[in-house]
């Protein structure tokens, strides 16, 4: 869209990840510091009325962090700005190789505890895109924008993890396109007996062990 704004609030704005019949959402970086973020900016013929578009934009839910952001107004553009602690996971993909199983795990547990915190829901998009490092934790984020199916979102993050289906917390999560689970705390269950089989952490914490501690802060910022 020519019309929008390539810059605002310090931030430059990068690919479109998902739009809709009121905002799309985008990619983007700070001005200042490079760091990631996530804009939600409403469509030209919405932001000619602030107080509406303001409103519109107003998320009912926190965004990941436990922040319900609000809506801001730079450029006189009404958007939302969700500023990320780390590298998102799309970052990452496609993979060279085969996925690291810790890896697969901890990606696994972020998204499936933000579904679950979502209600079931997920946001639109690819959940790659949504997914970010946050130390030793990958987090789940939001603009607002939601799904209502978000055991089909994991499944498909799943097999971009891992297309060739060699991982087996990859394959099991994928298969719930056509076999979900019975209710999604069920399945965060199963997720946390199967980090802590794998030595990736305690339930509820899934943390990599010293051996990956490298690799892991390089993407964790």
């Amino acid at each position: 869209m020519a019309d929008l704004p390539l810059v605002l609030d310090g931030a430059r704005r990068g690919r479109t990840l998902r739009t809709d019949g009121e905002s799309l959402c985008c990619a983007g970086w700070d001005l200042d510091s490079g760091r990631p973020l996530r804009l939600r900016l409403l469509r030209p013929e919405w932001a000619a009325d602030r107080h509406a578009g303001l409103i519109l934009l107003q998320p009912d839910r926190p965004d990941g962090l436990g922040r319900l952001l609000q809506p801001r107004a730079g450029a006189g553009w009404p958007h939302l700005r969700l500023d990320l602690p780390g590298a998102p996971l799309s970052d990452l993909l496609p993979l060279d190789e085969a996925i690291d199983p810790l890896l697969a795990a901890r990606a696994l547990c972020g998204a499936l505890l933000g579904v679950l915190a979502l209600g079931g829901q997920a946001p639109q998009g690819d959940l790659a895109d949504w997914l970010f490092f946050k130390g030793e934790q990958l987090i789940l984020g939001h603009l607002g924008q939601l799904r209502p199916d978000g055991l089909e979102a994991l499944a498909h993050l799943a097999r971009a993890l891992d297309p060739e289906g060699q991982d087996g917390a990859c394959a099991l999560v994928a298969s719930w396109s056509d076999s979900p689970p019975p209710d999604l705390p069920g399945a965060v269950a199963v997720r946390c007996a199967a980090c802590t089989m794998i030595g990736c952490g305690p339930p509820g914490r899934c943390r990599p062990p010293p051996i990956g501690a490298a690799r892991w802060t390089a993407w964790g910022g």
